[in-house]
């Protein structure tokens, strides 16, 4: 007998993320999208996007900080949704950039 019940799906953070709503854009081997950042933490996060992505991908995530700058981070998909969006693992971050996630998901944190 076959059980077509889906298995429950393992959780694989670390860490917590924030909830926030932050339309960004991302480039990917394609070029640049639209998409809207929907949580975020130090070591991942999940965009909101249209279309088809490959797991394993790399993208550079370019989120909003002022008027005119952004703060880039790379990272591989490592779960999709096809017209829904894809989770994202940031990859080889320094510090410095670990803090900056932090402080940009606190700045935009929903509450």
């Amino acid at each position: 007998m076959v059980n077509n019940e889906k298995w429950p799906e393992i959780e694989r953070r670390v860490e917590d993320r924030i909830r926030l709503t932050v339309d960004i854009e991302w480039d990917s081997n394609d070029g640049r999208h639209a998409g809207t950042l929907s949580d975020l933490n130090s070591t991942g996060c999940f965009i909101l996007a249209s279309g088809f992505f490959t797991e394993g991908g790399t993208v550079r995530v370019h989120l909003p900080i002022t008027e005119g700058e952004v703060f880039e981070v790379v990272g591989e998909i490592v779960n999709q949704y096809p017209d829904l969006g894809f989770a994202l693992r940031f990859m080889n971050l320094t510090d410095d950039q670990r803090q900056g996630l932090n402080d940009f998901a606190r700045q935009h944190e929903s509450t």
